[in-house]
């Protein structure tokens, strides 16, 4: 079945598949109204959000949550070989931060 959109003229894109992470790499999402690290699937997964004022809820895999507003810095290192991802509030200071090498 193919795609569709509201403008019928619009060219569309296949649908894609759920999930569709591979070994090793970190998911970034911008949905909902909060900060967010957890571990899905066995992969590190951050939310953002600049309008971070949603209830908090408790997920099983989140380590960190944070009703405020936020984003997402991503700081990588050639040595040694290292990323840092930081989520930080739009008003100050690190909410969060996780490295991985």
């Amino acid at each position: 079945m193919p795609a569709t959109t509201r403008n019928s003229s619009a060219p569309t894109c296949p649908p894609r598949k759920r999930h569709s992470q591979q070994p090793g790499t970190l998911c970034v999402s911008g949905s909902g109204y909060l900060g967010k690290r957890a571990i899905f699937e066995g992969h590190p997964y951050f939310n953002t959000s600049v309008n971070g004022t949603g209830d908090r809820y408790h997920a099983p895999n989140s380590g960190f949550l944070a009703s405020r507003d936020n984003y997402l810095l991503l700081t990588f290192r050639r040595q040694p070989i290292e990323m840092l991802v930081e989520l930080k509030a739009l008003d100050d200071g690190v909410l969060d931060s996780a490295r991985y090498q």
